[in-house]
């Protein structure tokens, strides 16, 4: 043991061991170890997880392009059958034009031929005997309400018969109930 007699503002002292200062470096040192593992072993877990997720993802990007096919498909289908329900309502129109159509015709008569367009031109040719009977068919066709102003285009006189052709507005697709 060392006893100092020197007078206290000649002293020398000893430099005491920085206790305090040297159990905080510890600590810190020892905090930041800590801090590294575990972030470093964060990092890992967090590049496992990446890693599987790939095929995940690249699932959902196939899902998501076959759904979006799906969806183009379904839009086209959605629009064929919106044609299609169109069709079928003019073909219903069309049919029942055609079930009061033959009503009216004259025994003399018969048609070569029968044309509809889609803007409703309606154009029918045909045959008959005599033109009183063309003339009766003329008057019960402005009777039909899907016709709007027939009209007689021409009759040609051939041997036994004349040769006819009838135009009109057919409305066919507000009958079909559209």
């Amino acid at each position: 043991m060392n006893i100092n007699l020197l007078p206290p503002h000649l002293r020398q002292e000893e430099e005491k061991f920085p206790w305090k200062a040297a159990l905080l470096t510890f600590a810190l040192g020892w905090l930041c170890a800590f801090l590294l593992v575990f972030g470093w072993g964060q990092v890992r877990f967090l590049e496992q997880r990446l890693e599987l997720s790939q095929p995940a993802k690249e699932q959902a990007q196939l899902v998501l392009g076959q759904l979006a096919a799906a969806e183009k498909r379904l839009e086209s289908v959605s629009r064929a059958q919106r044609s299609l329900w169109a069709h079928q309502r003019s073909s219903e129109a069309f049919g029942e034009l055609l079930s009061q159509l033959r009503w009216h015709v004259p025994e003399d008569m018969w048609f070569t031929s029968l044309e509809i367009n889609e803007t409703g031109r309606f154009l029918l040719t045909g045959r008959v005997f005599s033109l009183a009977g063309l003339s009766r068919f003329l008057m019960e066709l402005r009777q039909l309400p899907q016709l709007q102003e027939p009209v007689l285009q021409s009759t040609t006189r051939k041997d036994a018969y004349y040769e006819f052709q009838i135009e009109a507005k057919a409305e066919l697709l507000q009958a079909g109930g559209e």
